[in-house]
């Protein structure tokens, strides 16, 4: 953990950026902005978990196996997800 639980500034601290990102797509309640969320978020997160935390390192980084398989089947059903809003926006965005 990082800020706001302790006094240390790490990569928890920036995902923190996601609640505004959500709040202002609440309120501009538009399919290409939602789109752009949605690809960034997928983008960043496919990147962070290839380049800097790898699959392996998810599995490994548990005392119980159990909770990293867990943990990576969280990661792949939130990739999943964020696909999905990827493609239903991208189709909403294109001219009829």
């Amino acid at each position: 953990m990082g800020w706001p639980v302790t006094n240390e500034v790490n990569t928890f601290t920036y995902t923190l950026a996601v609640y505004p990102i959500i709040l202002l797509g609440f309120a501009l309640r538009s399919a290409r902005y939602w789109l752009l969320a949605a690809a960034g978020g997928l983008a960043m997160l496919a990147a962070v978990h290839v380049f800097i935390e790898t699959p392996g390192e998810i599995l490994g980084g548990y005392a119980e196996p159990l909770a990293g398989v867990l943990a990576l089947a969280v990661l792949i059903a939130l990739v999943a997800l964020l696909a999905l809003l990827t493609w239903r926006y991208a189709a909403q965005s294109m001219p009829k």
